[in-house]
């Protein structure tokens, strides 16, 4: 896992190079993708890293520079972290879970010692509709994110429209 994938990690953001480098944030969503979950601590660690990831993100499409506080980095103005990778973060959030949530259902066949080949099925079958569930989740989520955006952007730019053929006309009126 990337050394700030930890409870330890005291800084207020993500190190810069990853900031400003798209293969750093692959290669972080990469290793916290392979991390093997095996436990609850380690799935707890791949969440935190996700979650790291999430809030940088969202720190970066939040940001304004005239408005930053003071201890605010100065880097986030051209950080690579937007939406993009936000979505990128998303899916594997539910790639995640899904394992965590087979893993769990495992534990649970396990400890009831009935664990054999239809198990095995009914466990996959479960992965599969649960990561089918999440991307259908997500893709949804981010599509009507995605659709707001659009239309908040379309109003702004009618009624930016609508403001200045107003002033025209009173231009016009005047002269």
């Amino acid at each position: 896992l990337p050394q700030w994938a930890d409870w330890g990690w005291r800084e207020s953001y993500l190190p810069e190079n990853l900031h400003g480098s798209q293969d750093m944030v692959k290669a972080s969503l990469k290793l916290l993708t392979k991390a093997p979950i095996r436990s609850s601590y380690s799935a707890t660690l791949v969440v935190l890293g996700l979650g790291l990831i999430l809030r940088d993100c969202k720190h970066v499409i939040e940001y304004e520079e005239d408005k930053a506080l003071p201890g605010t980095s100065f880097y986030l103005a051209s950080s690579i972290m937007d939406l993009q990778c936000m979505i990128q973060v998303d899916s594997i959030v539910s790639y995640t879970v899904s394992e965590v949530v087979g893993l769990i259902e495992i534990a649970m066949n396990t400890s009831s010692h009935h664990f054999d080949d239809s198990d095995q099925r009914i466990w996959r079958e479960l992965m599969v509709r649960t990561r089918t569930r999440m991307r259908t989740r997500t893709r949804m989520r981010m599509e009507t994110r995605m659709g707001m955006r659009i239309r908040r952007r379309t109003r702004m730019r009618t009624r930016r429209r609508r403001r200045r053929r107003t002033r025209t006309r009173k231009m016009n009126r005047r002269r």
